[in-house]
């Protein structure tokens, strides 16, 4: 079974699938380890007295921390020549800690704030930013920059607004492509080593019925096919599609209905199924539904009205 015609066409299929489908699983995985963590609704309980670049986790941003009395550096926090906060610290036992809070609305920022609980992400500082911080502070406190460097560390509390619901929609949609990618390169490995269980042949039955037809069903179509348009092969005794998102292998004797199916097409096939024969220009694509004699059903697009006749003149000669 594994050198007929059918089978390896089938196998490359799977093959070529396993490409996009591992590239979807790689980029869906590395842009949700590429974005922040959402623990939005569990942050981490730090100390306000710790050294806040041990406990900096880019996955796991969002804390709480009880805060002193904190001092205005004297500098701002600015987007695009736009203010969006202001920098503000703690000196406590020798050790220099960062917050950046909101600016307040329409009023300027104050010297002293009170201390309270906030939640907001930890961060971590740009480094020129950060140096140009430690310059206006140490003029401004009459220190040296090496001095205050030694007491401080480039990480801060950010109260900011930040779009988590946008990043958690994100983070989902990333999280789903990789189910998808994940589910579809494991599918298409299991055909390719197994192809014998693939839905393509769920209309054939047993195995040695399965292997009765590839073989009758490659004969003819290595000699007897009647129509080919595409990936869609019509014989006197089967309909095989190789299209990959459509694989089948269909024998004509278990079909037990056509219909058309809504759509451009519906009309024509709808006059062509009740004998009619049009000569009108067909659509690109003329959708119908074969119901089989077992029950089950199956969807395939045919590229002309032509085909579908054939495929009727096919079922009323058995």
């Amino acid at each position: 079974m594994n050198n007929n015609l059918i089978i390896k066409k089938m196998r490359r299929i799977f093959c070529i699938r396993l490409i996009p489908s591992a590239l979807l699983f790689v980029v869906s995985m590395g842009l949700g380890f590429w974005f922040p963590g959402g623990n939005y609704f569990f942050p981490r309980p730090l100390n306000s007295r710790s050294h806040y670049e041990n406990f900096y986790n880019r996955d796991l941003p969002y804390v709480t921390v009880t805060v002193p009395e904190l001092s205005y550096t004297g500098c701002r926090y600015a987007v695009n020549g736009l203010t969006e906060g202001y920098y503000y610290y703690t000196l406590n036992d020798g050790f220099c800690q960062f917050y950046l809070l909101g600016k307040p609305y329409g009023k300027d920022p104050l010297p002293l704030r009170p201390g309270k609980t906030l939640k907001g992400r930890l961060v971590r500082l740009d480094p020129k930013e950060y140096r140009a911080l430690l310059s206006f502070m140490a003029e401004d406190l009459n220190w040296t920059v090496s001095s205050l460097e030694r007491m401080a560390a480039p990480y801060a509390v950010s109260t900011l607004p930040y779009p988590f619901y946008l990043d958690l929609l994100f983070r989902l949609a990333a999280g789903l492509g990789a189910a998808i990618g994940l589910s579809d390169f494991l599918g298409s490995l299991f055909y390719l080593l197994l192809p014998e269980y693939s839905p393509a042949f769920r209309f054939l039955g047993s195995p040695e019925k399965l292997r009765l037809h590839l073989a009758k069903a490659e004969l003819e179509m290595r000699h007897t096919v009647l129509s080919q348009t595409y990936a869609l092969y019509l014989t006197p005794g089967y309909v095989i599609s190789l299209d990959p998102d459509r694989l089948l292998l269909l024998p004509v004797s278990s079909i037990a209905g056509i219909r058309p199916l809504p759509g451009l097409a519906g009309p024509v096939l709808a006059r062509l199924l009740s004998g009619t024969r049009l000569p009108l220009r067909a659509p690109k694509k003329l959708r119908v539904r074969i119901t089989t004699a077992e029950g089950p059903s199956c969807v395939i697009a045919f590229c002309s009205e032509e085909d579908v006749q054939l495929l009727l003149d096919l079922c009323h000669e058995l």
